[in-house]
């Protein structure tokens, strides 16, 4: 490729998790659930970052493999376990800009069909930053003005996904552990296990494994629901 042809390109790098480096974009709940009588919440966005930035909030579907990863589907491409509720969540702002080091409320709003069938419906807001162009443009003008025959301008994205999961009906759900498995190494300990979920309904809580060597006792506390 002719050097003078990638003169000033710029890359725009869009990271997806809980929290991103430095926790620069952070939100107050990591998940919402409407069911019962519940019909609206607010969260908060909250920008750790020494400088202002602008964000859009917007709908994403994923699927959880049997190993907890969470895998992108297209809205063109669902399969029909995924029940999306961006029909029936509404929220506002869409689009707003934070100052450094502060915050911006969301509010959400359900409002449940009337003939909605009984089961859980899920779908994940995704909060991204947008792209500040005129900085990528100002440090592509400093390549320039250095005199360097190629250069790249590189502007990373933050952007936080939280499920929001409505449930219609009288769910059950069930879970337990199997197939748990202990071995010492050097410093730590490695335990694996199966979890097994039956019924209608996702589960959340924390897993604590706790071990008594005096005893001997090994067991899991399970904290779900």
């Amino acid at each position: 490729m002719n050097k003078s042809l990638i003169l000033g390109i710029s890359i725009l790098i869009i990271c997806v998790g809980w929290l991103t480096p430095a926790e620069a974009l952070r939100l107050t709940l990591k998940r919402i659930i409407f069911e019962g009588p519940k019909r609206a919440e607010v969260i908060t966005v909250v920008n750790n970052s020494p400088s202002s930035k602008t964000y859009r909030i917007g709908w994403r579907h994923y699927i959880m493999t049997p190993t907890d990863s969470l895998v992108y589907v297209p809205d063109d491409q669902l399969p029909p376990e995924i029940k999306p509720v961006s029909d029936m969540v509404f929220f506002a702002p869409r689009r707003f800009t934070i100052p450094a080091k502060s915050s911006q409320q969301v509010r959400l709003m359900l409002r449940r069909p009337a003939n909605l069938e009984e089961g859980e419906y899920r779908s994940h807001l995704w909060v991204r930053e947008e792209p500040d162009l005129e900085k990528l443009n100002l440090k592509t003008d400093e390549l320039k003005r250095q005199g360097t025959e190629s250069g790249v301008a590189m502007q990373m994205l933050s952007g936080v996904t939280l499920p929001i999961v409505v449930r219609q009906g009288n769910l059950g759900v069930k879970v337990s552990i199997s197939d748990l498995k202990a071995s010492q190494s050097p410093g730590f300990v490695n335990v694996a296990f199966s979890l097994n979920r039956v019924g209608a309904k996702s589960v959340n809580g924390n897993l604590e494994y706790i071990c008594n060597p005096s005893t001997s006792q090994e067991y899991l506390l399970k904290s779900v629901k």
